[in-house]
């Protein structure tokens, strides 16, 4: 009962326009990572013309909707050569828990693009995973890339 007293006092300074967003503050929104049948074809050729963010939605659609971890691949690759930074997080994502050392190396290479184009998220897993042979921790000797990584 208390939770939604509050819950209405809130709805109501919000309504009266007692409460405003500043410019600097952090807002957060429910993003749909769906896609149409109808607008998959287009996506497609946009993406594979070069266009990042149609190539990052389909990036996301594959990895937070349908979860493909193929489609995924394909389409984070996609976005990261077409320069979204989110893609090339992504991208890192998928293929460090590869078991092939190429994928791996792809998986360090696109982490660092990340981080050098501004994709914040990246940044702090750069800090601890900057090679190959680096881990998450000293206690759990976690590799940051191979199949055991698969729980980070």
């Amino acid at each position: 009962m208390k939770m939604l007293r509050m819950i209405v006092m809130c709805g109501s300074l919000v309504l009266s326009g007692s409460v405003t967003a500043q410019p600097e503050e952090t807002i957060s929104a429910n993003i749909d990572y769906t896609v149409s049948k109808a607008d998959m074809a287009g996506l497609e050729v946009a993406a594979m013309e070069g266009d990042p963010g149609a190539a990052l939605r389909l990036t996301n659609y594959f990895h937070f909707h349908v979860r493909n971890q193929k489609l995924l691949r394909r389409w984070s690759i996609i976005g990261a050569e077409n320069g979204s930074p989110e893609a090339q997080y992504r991208a890192y994502q998928n293929l460090a828990s590869s078991s092939s050392v190429d994928d791996q190396r792809r998986a360090l290479f696109w982490l660092k693009q990340a981080v050098t184009n501004g994709y914040q998220s990246a940044a702090p897993i750069y800090e601890i995973c900057n090679s190959l042979t680096s881990r998450f921790d000293n206690r759990s000797k976690t590799p940051c890339f191979g199949p055991e990584r698969k729980n980070h």
